[in-house]
């Protein structure tokens, strides 16, 4: 979480910098072929099995240089960042779809409050909006969570790919000039 803060807090830094329409195509790649591993590895993220488990350092520092390099991202650009967060918990450090749901949520959160912390003083946050999103997205949270812990990992598996795949129809749409 520390990292995703600190990495989410310099991606809002330059989120002004970066054209965003120029890192469509890459972010829509990037989601295809995230989706694809999943979806060709049926029993990727059924249960825990930490990789580098014999070395725990290792894991905390590919725990740690995940969460500073998607919280840039999210700040950076944005779209899909809990799918990469999620992808990486279970896909490079071996959790199941479950926890790693749980441990992306956490990290978002602090991707979100980092982006607070440049913007508010920025005066650009729309306050508004941003508390009914806020107030949708704990709603959301809170019903998501009890739902995953009650289905379980292959449940999460599934909904991962259905926003996978959404994601990828809307920034497709987007690169393609169809919307």
């Amino acid at each position: 979480m520390a990292l995703a803060f600190v990495g989410s807090a310099l991606g809002a830094a330059v989120t002004f910098l970066i054209p965003r329409d120029a890192f469509d195509p890459i972010v829509l790649v990037a989601l295809v072929v995230v989706g694809a591993y999943v979806v060709f590895r049926p029993a990727l993220g059924e249960a825990t099995e930490l990789r580098f488990a014999g070395a725990r350092h290792r894991h905390v520092a590919a725990a740690m240089a995940t969460g500073f390099i998607v919280g840039f991202y999210d700040e950076a650009l944005g779209p899909g960042t809990g799918s990469f967060f999620l992808f990486a918990l279970v896909g490079l450090l071996g959790y199941s779809f479950l926890e790693a749901s749980a441990k992306a949520r956490m990290a978002n959160w602090a991707t979100n409050f980092a982006s607070l912390c440049v913007f508010v003083p920025q005066g650009a946050v729309l306050w508004r909006v941003g508390l009914v999103l806020g107030a949708c997205n704990l709603a959301g949270g809170y019903l998501g969570a009890r739902v995953a812990v009650r289905r379980g990992a292959r449940f999460v598996r599934v909904f991962f790919l259905v926003v996978v795949t959404g994601f990828v129809v809307r920034i497709g749409g987007d690169v393609l000039s169809v919307w």
